[in-house]
């Protein structure tokens, strides 16, 4: 019989041996690529757990090392091989790539297990692959149409003026708000309410449903908290006795009951019509009305209640914080370049004049979305999209230093695909001077280019939905205030930058506290 120290040297030596062959595995599943050894497996809930550094690059790698990990390299792809645990990544920012990649996305390449983690409501339109995800397709995008972005138009505009008869907005003239991206979220939230829910809420009132602003904003927390934990411990993280896991559950509970008992009541409602000879299509204002109809009208190959919940719960979350976030990051880059905004502003002002905005001006607002885009580009709330091939692919990347020179690579089925969105966003052959904040380069170049709302068949659902309520936000906005920063206390912009527009990397890329000065503009 082993001792137990043989046989502790028998496993070590066993996983040793076998950590070799699968790590020469993983070196055969790429051809041609720089390598970047790695402790375990990036992106892993482990690996966002562990401290960030050489070993362990962390959510955090793709912005810190944006300007400097390709062209060190001179590559536009990073392969990198995990020594202890888990698959090999392979980074990349070539839009040929990309597109390539995202071509195929839903079928023959698919999204893994780790790009999977928001099905915790129910198998949804971004959780799901292959069949499953064209069902939940097939039904969600005709809920977004034009009387949608109509509807997104009508009710940012009537937010906004409500915003500004608020007491915040009645201090003077020019007013320092300490967290602008608390009014980009309020509106952001209440716009998903009402297009979203039919939950026409005013700015200053409470949601109809107890709790629901609440119960939405912890649940936010609880998604990270999903994020982070699912892979460690999916099942009993949220029996853990602690006054956070409790407030994470409830809100978890909340939300579900009440997303429940709404698609329940709709679902009745369509069954009476129908039973009477009325008409059953649908009439309503809202994606959930619309999505629901949709599934009805699909009968047994309908959506279940589980998938229903888990597609509302996508567009409140989606709809919601990415919006807000880009919102603030495009009104501080455009406080920072005033020629910009003052541009912008003579745009809205020749094209407006002194009535009030309305849809029918949206593709007439091409200033306005081009500096949305642009910080889009620059802080896109998206940050990484991993995907993982079916059968063996090859793939176009260039090198950075010769960017005439194409190499095609080979790559396994099975490895694990990662588009870095912040260096696709910066890559110099597609945009020149990837660091600066040029709006007018839209001009020449289609909403397509801007991978930050994905591209291909899974594009973003919810994209022309962001873009209408960003145009009308900021339209109202820059026509009647200007936007400026407070350098009271910092040396120069970069210092005032380093500390509020450094990104949070969670589920999403976003911005702390930012604070904006807005100073009325004459009439």
């Amino acid at each position: 019989m082993l001792s137990a120290s043989n046989a502790l040297l028998l496993f070590a030596a066993a996983y040793v041996l076998g950590r070799i062959y699968a790590i020469w595995k993983i070196l055969q599943s790429v051809k041609g690529v720089p390598v970047q050894f790695v402790l375990i497996q990036p992106l892993t809930s482990l690996a966002i757990l562990l401290p960030h550094g050489r070993w362990n690059p962390g959510t955090h790698y793709v912005w810190d090392a944006r300007s400097t990990a390709y062209s060190e390299r001179r590559f536009e792809a990073i392969h990198f091989v995990p020594l202890l645990y888990g698959s090999g990544y392979l980074y990349n920012v070539s839009p040929e790539a990309y597109k390539q990649i995202m071509s195929q996305d839903g079928m023959d390449i698919q999204k893994p297990v780790e790009g999977l983690t928001l099905d915790f409501l129910g198998s949804n339109v971004v959780a799901s692959n292959g069949d499953m995800w064209k069902r939940h397709r097939k039904i969600a995008a005709p809920a977004f149409n034009q009387e949608t972005y109509a509807d997104v138009w009508e009710v940012t505009a009537r937010l906004y003026h409500e915003m500004l008869q608020s007491e915040a907005w009645k201090a003077g003239d020019s007013i320092t708000f300490p967290a602008f991206n608390h009014f980009t979220t309020r509106i952001a939230l209440l716009v998903i309410a009402a297009c979203g829910f039919d939950m026409r809420i005013g700015w200053d009132e409470s949601p109809s449903y107890p709790g629901l602003h609440s119960t939405i904003d912890r649940m936010i927390v609880t998604v990270s908290s999903n994020l982070l934990f699912r892979i460690l411990a999916p099942a009993w993280i949220l029996s853990i006795p602690s006054a956070i896991m409790r407030r994470i559950k409830i809100s978890y509970e909340d939300l579900q009951r009440y997303l429940h008992a709404e698609i329940s009541n709709k679902r009745a409602d369509l069954r009476k019509r129908k039973a009477v000879g009325g008409a059953t299509e649908t009439t309503d204002r809202n994606v959930f009305g619309r999505l629901v109809t949709a599934s009805e009208s699909e009968g047994s190959r309908g959506l279940d209640l589980s998938e229903l919940t888990g597609n509302l719960f996508i567009f409140l979350f989606a709809g919601h914080e990415t919006t807000a976030h880009t919102l603030v990051v495009t009104l501080a880059l455009l406080a920072v370049h005033m020629e910009e905004q003052e541009n912008i502003c003579r745009h809205i002002q020749e094209t407006i004049g002194n009535r009030d905005p309305t849809f029918q001006d949206y593709s007439a607002l091409g200033p306005v979305l081009h500096a949305f885009y642009e910080a889009s580009r620059l802080y896109p709330a998206g940050y990484v999209q991993i995907r993982e091939p079916q059968s063996n692919i090859v793939l176009k990347f260039h090198d950075t230093e010769r960017p005439d020179a194409q190499r095609d690579v080979f790559v396994a089925k099975g490895i694990l695909l990662c588009m870095d969105q912040v260096g696709l966003n910066r890559n110099p052959r597609t945009f020149p001077q990837p660091e600066d904040f040029i709006p007018s380069r839209w001009r020449d170049k289609s909403a397509d280019d801007l991978v930050a709302f994905s591209f291909g068949p899974r594009v973003c659902l919810g994209k022309k939905f962001a873009f209408v309520e960003a145009a009308c936000f900021l339209t109202h906005l820059l026509r009647d205030w200007k936007i400026e920063l407070d350098l009271t206390g910092y040396s120069s912009f970069e210092e005032w930058q380093a500390k509020y527009m450094y990104p949070l990397m969670g589920i999403t890329l976003k911005t702390g506290d930012v604070p904006l000065r807005v100073v009325k503009r004459p009439s």
